[in-house]
């Protein structure tokens, strides 16, 4: 019987929100202050997921290189209006500051789902999660979070129509977020998360006959949780329910993993469950069986391509210079950790590493990284480890330090990850050597700080990318 591995889509990819166009799935995902903004990823097994487009790509448009680490654009949403004939994807820019001042609510559309879209206009409408619910009568409304509220928007979904109010306070009344309304039966079905995004994150649903009635919880609450702390998926929550090109219902959801049961080593990631409908109307989860690493699909499904386990690139392999799935912040070029124990190297030509450090960094966020360098010196080559810490006095540590004077014509950084330790090593030769060994990386985990909101999750990727030239030869990020 074909099944879908969990998480879907590994890594930072946090606060999912799918449709389907036809026999694709486009999902959209949180990228707080990294830039493009809001990443769109497409499918068509549900399995495997390329970053087609983002929602906010000029430069122009908006300015976060002043935010707070874990602000910027929140919980997006994709949605489409047979009215309009227009993609929407709406989002929270949360500033600098505290809520509820600094937050404002972002919409952008286009006539493809991938994009580009258009300039972001915002509603000066205080809270976070948005999202865009397109009645079949032709009228549309934003809801969000506090508690839950509605908007009645214009015909274009662009602005507000009228003042909004709240449309239900919750289930357990604790940090409810994440709306989406789904119409079906005669009902309005509301979909929410509820109880934080840590530990305790859950999925509740409640309906109504018409959206101006009191709201009914579902029996069946919470939909999903984790209670289980020795469970692989934890912190489960941030539904998004929608129907698959074969008539039946999925819900993706946000999820981490976390090793000794403490850290969530990968961040917030996407995970998929099945989603029936009971003889009374209610929607259930996986059957009621909780958050499953492996989700079976009917026997008539194509069997999904298996996940991916390695990501290489090599100059001039892809479009316009960079991936679309790159990720840029404080002039770093940065790529999502995929995958929980790994390995990940750079191969550069150390001849041509003239004034600039080049290597790997390994970055959670502004105040939490470490950097694995080559510097060229009198002579010879440094190789230095560094660790970037914020909370500590001594903001920058360096904890080894290794000197070549034979320089090769090709040498090989080499990051063996396996939880929150890495090993630093280099290759030279045909040899490698080892620099040091960090058993303790948990500053890039959600978990390992406390400064900003640590929201994100860890990313690798190059330093002095853009002016090394020829020096870059491969950048490698494999499963171990």
């Amino acid at each position: 019987m074909p099944s879908l591995s969990n998480p879907i889509l590994p890594g930072f990819y946090p606060d999912p929100s799918v449709i389907r166009v036809e026999d694709t799935y486009y999902m959209v995902n949180s990228t707080f202050v990294y830039f493009p903004c809001i990443t769109i990823s497409a499918s068509k097994d549900l399995q495997n997921w390329e970053t087609v487009g983002h929602a906010v790509t000029d430069h122009s448009y908006i300015d976060m290189s002043e935010f707070d680490a874990g602000r910027g654009f929140w919980a997006p949403d994709i949605s489409y209006s047979s009215a309009t004939g227009r993609y929407y994807i709406t989002a929270t820019l949360y500033g600098n500051g505290e809520y509820p001042g600094n937050c404002r609510q972002m919409i952008v559309w286009s006539d493809r789902p991938e994009g580009p879209y258009s300039e972001p206009v915002y509603i000066n409408e205080p809270g976070i999660d948005p999202s865009l619910f397109h009645d079949d009568d032709g009228r549309h409304y934003l809801i969000m979070n506090p508690q839950v509220k509605i908007i009645p928007l214009t015909d274009d979904c662009l602005a507000p129509a009228g003042a909004a109010r709240v449309l239900y306070e919750g289930w357990n009344k604790h940090k409810t977020e994440g709306p989406h309304l789904v119409k079906k039966g005669g009902y309005y079905y509301l979909f929410m998360a509820e109880g934080g995004t840590g530990d305790g994150h859950m999925i509740t649903v409640a309906r109504a006959k018409r959206l101006e009635d009191e709201f009914e919880p579902c029996p069946h609450n919470p939909l999903l949780t984790q209670t289980d702390p020795g469970a692989e998926l934890q912190r489960t929550g941030h539904g998004c329910p929608f129907m698959t090109k074969e008539g039946d219902w999925m819900i993706v959801y946000l999820c981490s993993r976390k090793r000794g049961g403490r850290y969530s080593l990968l961040g917030r990631e996407t995970a998929i469950a099945s989603l029936t409908w009971d003889s009374e109307g209610w929607p259930v989860i996986n059957d009621g069986r909780g958050a499953l690493t492996t989700v079976e699909l009917p026997s008539d499904y194509p069997v999904p391509a298996s996940p991916v386990t390695s990501v290489i690139l090599r100059p001039g392999e892809y479009v316009n210079g960079l991936p679309g799935d790159f990720l840029f912040a404080e002039g770093y070029v940065l790529l999502r950790q995929r995958f929980i124990d790994n390995i990940t190297s750079l191969t550069v030509a150390p001849e041509l590493i003239k004034t600039q450090e080049i290597g790997l960094i390994f970055y959670y966020d502004r105040n939490s990284y470490v950097k694995f360098g080559i510097s060229p010196a009198a002579g010879h080559l440094e190789l230095s480890v560094r660790v970037f810490n914020r909370e500590k006095k001594d903001e920058e540590m360096t904890i080894g330090i290794e000197n070549i004077y034979r320089i090769p014509s090709e040498l090989k950084l080499i990051v063996r990850t396996r939880g929150i330790s890495k090993e630093f090593l280099y290759e030279k030769d045909g040899f490698e050597t080892m620099v040091c060994l960090l058993k303790d990386c948990s500053i890039l985990t959600d978990e390992g700080g406390t400064m900003g909101k640590r929201f994100t999750g860890p990313a690798y990727g190059m330093m002095g990318y853009f002016d090394s030239g020829l020096a870059f030869k491969e950048l490698s990020h494999v499963s171990l």
